[in-house]
């Protein structure tokens, strides 16, 4: 619906009213006044201290006012085409031909009878045997008199009051064992339990008590072991005095705080008290035990590299310290694990040496920060298993390969699902392309019919199948994990379809959602979606439909989702966003990728950059003016197109170019064009057959002006063409490379190298006039909208004298000889100076020539950029090589002229300025005239490109 009213009608109902009165209306329409909060002085006081006096000094600081943010404005940068390994679109065969799994399934079963191999006792039974004796028994006293020490009584005439009996050593009547189930030494209550099963064996089941304390608290809650297993008692019954007892326990050495060690230490004073002796059987190295806790519970060692002692009492050194890197290298080694029991947890242990890893690297690593341990097994906290697998694979290849066959054996009563996954694990860890052969086909198989039973079953089982699918995910896996298990993925996605749609939730890291777009809905056709920026959000449409905003990229996708990344954090992982669903520009970085199924772009958030004057947005696009007296250019930004650049990836640019700013001669430009340099028939076969590279040539904006052509009567060695000096008004501005044409910038373009003196910094040579034009040409076909063009030879003066009126851009000429004008020397090459330095083998002889600045020799072009630039940032405007221009040389005139243009006849002769590196000095003045026909070239010729715009921007 049209408006009935516009501005002008606004304007004029305002005009007159008084502001209570347009208050009052604002107010009426649902406008509020905008506060402005003017900052208010505040008095600072402070404290000086001069010698022995205290100085109050008071001063008022005023704020700075508050910085309005500059507008920001969304720019797309790149663009790239997604390859056929990034997004399969058609629905792969093994999906179509897979069979989703049936509730009475085998392969979703782990093998019948199937059983993990039991762990290494901490010490052979053998050797653990008399040490239990001895801690557990009593000297026995027989009937049988002991001859030996009879004889010797009698022999030695002392008195007898009883008759000395034979003795040995053997299990005490009475006695108790007392079990420690703390929460630390999980992963020793197995061989607990054992040695409370074997001990009745050995010794018999009268007399023994045993106890156990659940909390790890001797103080607190106590079992005892009945005839139907574990009873409660509220405490514990101190035993008869001289009741030998056996404590397996840590003794609180495991414990960080110190708690446990305290209550230990209360309760082995109450068994002192109570006229017993306890023994310690310690899963717990010596540096670990405390002096007086050792006195009390006459600890031993137990561990496979422990010896029990023979004699109750001795204390091993209490020094030392554990290995730490030992727990480190336990973490690694079991990093493919998905699950560590303690079983596997031993045999990983035993696989070092045992002066490495001792039973206090078992204990740290259960309890360790990055293990959530449970009842069963620990499992690695997420974001933890990255650091520890890379430590597994800096281990030795045997070690490796040691601790893979370990988790298999260990794990062979679980889920073929989880072994799977672990496989899939230590192939990548082990740097194997694929699984072992016998693994392969039977793991393809299963996970295509895991991702089948994902997409088709919405039953118990699919619901199952979806559950285990996301637990993998949420695991932390090697970056390769999910790309060398395409079913795998497409089973997560699968699983997660619709929540993934609706940005609901994270793929894992290196999971790549479009690598499967097909189970996305990715199969059909696909469609353009334009993104438009509307206030502070962008919005995705169909294409054709006006989202009442910014136009900023017409997207091709076959799916409704993208993906959002930051191109800074290449690590860190994409986040969904529904394609239909608003993006808040504050949750992106200020430069972002969006990828559809089809395609990749780059974005930023840019303000106005300091060299332009106004920045915006109109119907043609993003603009930039730039202030260049007399006059505003105006650039648009180009967005990235369809074609790729050697990356594959399109850029967008500001106009033509691919960089823009301005420094201290005004504003620059930079051209971009991509080179590709083929090998030869000799390159080795390991080395690339082609080179890409990317050639930079800067571009000076020459502003329209008004200028003096020619040059006074009294400039030395001037020539009668170069008069009258009249005024020249340029009424159109253009873009001036600020060297001439260098060798790197032809072979892009052209493919070849006409030049004498070859070098990619040298400029290029022996070129015609028709040359540069069919260069020029084909540049025109690299930057559509932009005429490339030969400065007029008014132009080309205009651009070397850059503001000045005298013979040189840097001052007036004084010259000594033929080839010796000092002036020239810091601006320019010339017959003078060219000699310097020249470090190719094809020089030209320049011994002989008259009067040289410098005797050097020989002589040639020199690398461009390599003399001082004249005062609007050009290059070797005199000197090095003679520069083409776009017309022949016109007779001057008196009055001023304005765009003037020489003739321009097919076969007339073009003009030629500057001088060059065989010139004499008098030819190197800005004035100075010259003319070939166009069909001639020489090692001293050769031009300088400038761009016109043929379209806005």
């Amino acid at each position: 619906m049209r408006p009935q009213i516009g501005r002008a009608d606004l304007l004029r109902c305002l005009h007159g009213q008084d502001p209570e009165a347009l208050d009052a209306l604002a107010a009426a329409v649902g406008y509020e006044p905008r506060v402005v909060i003017e900052p208010k002085p505040v008095l600072a006081t402070m404290n000086l201290t001069l010698d022995d006096f205290v100085v109050k000094v008071e001063t008022t600081i005023t704020p700075p006012p508050a910085r309005t943010p500059q507008a920001q404005f969304l720019r797309p940068l790149s663009r790239r085409r997604l390859t056929a390994e990034e997004a399969v679109h058609e629905v792969p065969s093994w999906y179509e031909e897979a069979e989703p799994f049936a509730e009475d399934d085998p392969e979703i079963s782990a093998p019948k009878g199937a059983r993990p191999p039991r762990p290494p006792p901490l010490m052979p039974w053998p050797r653990l045997w008399p040490f239990l004796k001895l801690a557990l028994g009593e000297v026995l006293e027989s009937h049988r008199p002991d001859l030996p020490k009879l004889v010797d009584a009698v022999s030695q005439g002392r008195w007898l009051r009883r008759l000395p009996r034979q003795r040995w050593a053997g299990w005490a009547r009475d006695c108790q064992l007392l079990i420690d189930f703390a929460e630390p030494l999980r992963p020793f209550w197995g061989d607990f339990n054992e040695l409370k099963a074997r001990l009745p064996v050995l010794r018999g089941r009268a007399g023994l008590g045993v106890a156990a304390f659940p909390e790890g608290d001797p103080l607190g809650p106590c079992w005892l072991d009945g005839a139907q297993g574990w009873e409660r008692e509220r405490d514990y019954r101190l035993p008869p005095p001289g009741t030998p007892v056996l404590v397996l326990s840590d003794l609180g050495g495991y414990d960080a705080t110190g708690q446990r060690r305290r209550r230990w230490l209360r309760f082995g004073l109450r068994l002192k008290a109570a006229g017993c002796r306890p023994v310690a059987l310690m899963p717990c190295p010596p540096h670990r035990w405390d002096a007086e806790l050792a006195r009390l519970f006459r600890p031993a060692g137990w561990d496979r590299n422990a010896r029990p002692p023979r004699r109750l009492g001795r204390l091993p050194p209490l020094v030392g310290g554990g290995d730490a890197d030992a727990v480190e290298r336990l973490l690694g080694l079991l990093s493919p694990a998905i699950r560590v029991e303690p079983a596997l947890l031993r045999c990983a242990r035993w696989l070092l040496p045992a002066g490495q890893a001792d039973v206090g690297a078992e204990a740290e690593a259960w309890n360790h920060p990055d293990a959530h341990a449970t009842l069963a097994a620990f499992y690695y906290e997420p974001g933890t298993a990255a650091r520890h697998r890379e430590r597994f694979r800096a281990e030795p290849e045997p070690l490796r390969s040691g601790m893979a066959r370990l988790i298999r054996e260990h794990h062979v009563h679980l889920s073929p699902a989880i072994a799977l996954e672990e496989a899939r694990v230590l192939a990548l860890l082990l740097e194997r392309a694929a699984l072992e052969p016998d693994e392969a086909e039977p793991a393809r198989r299963f996970v295509e019919r895991l991702a089948k039973t994902c997409g088709v079953d919405s039953g118990g089982l699919g619901g199952s199948a979806r559950s285990w699918i996301a637990r993998v995910g949420e695991r932390e896996q090697p970056a390769e994990f999910w790309a060398r298990t395409p079913g795998l993925e497409a089973g997560w996605v699968l699983a997660h379809r619709e929540r993934l749609l609706r940005g609901e939730i994270q793929p894992p890291p290196g999971l790549q959602p479009l690598r499967v777009s097909w189970a996305l809905g990715g199969a059909g056709k696909p469609e353009a979606w334009a993104l438009w920026q509307r206030g502070p959000a962008l919005i995705a449409k169909p294409s054709g439909v006006n989202a009442q905003g910014s136009l900023i990229a017409t997207l091709e996708t076959g799916v409704s989702l993208l993906l959002v990344s930051d191109p800074g954090e290449p690590d860190a992982p994409e986040r969904p966003v529904p394609l239909a669903g608003p993006i808040p520009l504050v949750e992106l970085p200020d430069r972002f990728r969006l990828r559809t199924d089809r395609e990749e772009w780059e974005f930023d958030l840019v303000t106005k950059p300091d060299w332009a004057r106004k920045m915006g947005r109109d119907r043609q696009g993003l603009w930039v003016e730039v202030e260049t007296a007399p006059e505003i250019l105006r650039l648009y930004w180009r967005p990235p197109g369809t074609k790729a650049g050697e990356s594959g990836r399109s850029k967008g640019t500001w106009g033509c170019f691919s960089a823009l700013g301005r420094d201290e001669y005004g504003l620059y430009a930079d051209l971009k064009v991509d080179s590709v340099e083929y090998a030869n028939v000799n390159t080795p076969v390991n080395e690339p057959l082609a080179t890409f590279k990317e050639i930079i040539q800067r571009f000076r904006w020459i502003a329209p002006g008004t200028f003096l052509m020619g040059s006074p009567e009294d400039e030395p060695e001037r020539r009668e063409n170069e008069s009258p000096r009249h005024a020249v008004t340029l009424t159109r501005g253009f873009w001036l490379a600020d060297t001439a044409c260098p060798q790197a910038l032809w072979e892009a373009v052209m493919g070849n190298n006409p030049s004498r003196f070859q070098d990619p910094e040298r400029p290029v040579e022996q070129v015609t006039w028709h040359d540069a034009q069919a260069f020029l040409r084909k540049l025109e076909g690299l930057l559509p909208g932009v005429r490339a063009d030969l400065p007029t030879e008014a132009e080309w003066e205009y651009a070397c004298r850059a503001g000045t009126e005298t013979a040189l851009y840097s001052g007036p000429i004084e010259i000594l000889g033929e080839n010796n004008a000092p002036a020239l020397d810091p601006i320019a090459w010339y017959g003078g100076n060219s000699g310097v330095g020249f470090d190719l083998a094809n020089g030209y002889g320049s011994t002989g020539w008259p009067g040289k600045q410098y005797p050097d020799s020989p002589s040639g072009t020199h690398p461009v950029r390599r003399k001082r630039a004249n005062p609007w940032g050009l290059y070797d405007m005199l000197g090095n090589v003679w520069e083409w221009c776009a017309d022949g040389p016109r007779d001057y005139g008196t009055e001023p002229v304005v765009d003037t243009i020489g003739p321009q006849e097919a076969e007339r002769a073009r003009a030629v300025r500057g001088g060059s590196w065989l010139g004499n000095a008098r030819w190197l003045r800005s004035a100075y005239r010259y003319a070939f026909d166009p069909g001639r070239a020489f090692d001293s010729l050769g031009f300088r490109p400038c761009l016109r715009s043929i379209k806005p921007g």
